[in-house]
């Protein structure tokens, strides 16, 4: 190859590369994008949020992990909450001390954490808390990764990837497709209505319930449009449930004695 020819490819090659760079996009592909403020904060916030359950003792990880299944923003009382942790076994005892106590003092070392806020006080102690909604995310999420809850909200809802044949606990949440424990719910442990229910609904709750033994721990808060004082609620069979600790109702309950 003669100096000419040499000359020539040269050239041709830096303007090729000139070509290339005019129509190259001046971002990498492979170059991060920052993040906005939003972003970032919320990147941050769920570190630390992680850190700060991680941190948790083993005590009181499954008591976090419950206040996942109530609704975003619900204003839950400390005296329930209280009963229910006691009747899902989470409270280990000392000596004469009641297990309700005990779980008021998990509640009460909760709040010192930050890990939930407390809505109403009185010298008696906590009565009434909030979990922050980013605290709720981080519960949730942490539940379903030790198939812990199954919230139902809906069809189309995320919470829908969790197998149902999975999760111990159950929430219906207002807008849920299905609120009926049949046969697919056999290995719930504990199931909390926050959506209306109607007479037909407890009657097949109550079918299932019975036939397959299920839940320990069972609350109907929303008893939609029944009249109570016409229509006794419980059918006296539910004493074969020989497993459950804890019943809520947010009316008077009423047994058919047959």
């Amino acid at each position: 190859m003669d100096v000419a020819e040499l000359k020539t490819e040269i050239y041709d090659l830096k303007d090729r590369r000139k070509e290339v760079a005019l129509n190259a996009d001046p971002v990498s592909p492979h170059e991060l994008q920052p993040l906005s403020d939003a972003d970032s904060w919320a990147l941050f916030s769920n570190k630390i949020l992680a850190l700060s359950y991680s941190d948790l003792p083993f005590y009181l990880k499954p008591c976090f992990l419950y206040l996942g299944l109530f609704p975003e923003d619900s204003s839950i009382s400390a005296r329930k909450l209280s009963k229910i942790w006691v009747a899902e076994g989470f409270v280990i005892q000392h000596g004469d001390e009641l297990a309700e106590d005990i779980a008021d003092e998990y509640l009460e070392e909760l709040a010192d954490r930050c890990m939930v806020r407390v809505s109403k006080r009185k010298p008696t102690g906590i009565q009434r808390c909030r979990i922050h909604n980013l605290l709720r995310d981080l519960s949730i999420s942490k539940a379903k990764e030790v198939k812990f809850l199954h919230i139902r909200t809906g069809i189309n809802s995320t919470s829908a990837a969790l197998p149902l044949t999975s999760a111990r606990r159950l929430a219906f949440h207002p807008i849920a497709d299905h609120i009926i424990p049949g046969p697919p719910y056999q290995h719930v442990h504990s199931a909390f209505y926050f959506c209306p229910l109607k007479r037909h609904d407890l009657d097949r709750i109550f079918q299932y319930t019975i036939v397959y033994g299920m839940f320990g721990v069972l609350d109907l808060r929303y008893l939609g449009d029944l009249d109570v004082e016409s229509y006794p609620i419980l059918p006296d069979a539910v004493g074969k449930l020989i497993h459950l600790r804890y019943l809520y109702s947010s009316e008077e309950i009423h047994v058919i004695h047959r």
